[in-house]
């Protein structure tokens, strides 16, 4: 088993559209097994923090909210359950000076094989 993390990034940025805004993750849809790590970060953008709630939990530890800050990537252990699990992505981006929330409910899955 491969024993480095599968790293999740996700950027954030201002979309041409006010107030809205464009989320991108690399890889998009991952497929791990129990036991793999995964490793979600924040690449460099307008946020500095996401929380990342799943409907149900893919790790070990049971976690449902995973808090992502820039420059310190969150890891966890995929559990045993086998599915798909959807997460949601809400955080701040500061833009022209004022704080703004952002938040994408259509984030990609995480499916245990």
């Amino acid at each position: 088993m491969d024993d480095k993390p599968k790293v999740i990034a996700i950027r954030v940025e201002q979309s041409g559209v006010k107030d809205q805004f464009d989320f991108t993750y690399t890889p998009t849809t991952v497929h791990l097994s129990a036991g793999r790590r995964v490793s979600f970060g924040i690449e460099k953008g307008i946020v500095e923090s996401l929380l990342l709630v799943f409907d149900e939990s893919p790790f070990q530890s049971g976690e449902r909210d995973v808090e992502v800050t820039a420059g310190h990537p969150k890891a966890e252990t995929i559990g045993g359950a086998k599915g798909v699990f959807h997460y949601k992505a809400l955080g701040h981006a500061k833009v022209d000076g004022k704080s703004k929330l952002v938040y994408d409910i259509w984030c990609p899955s995480i499916i245990v094989d």
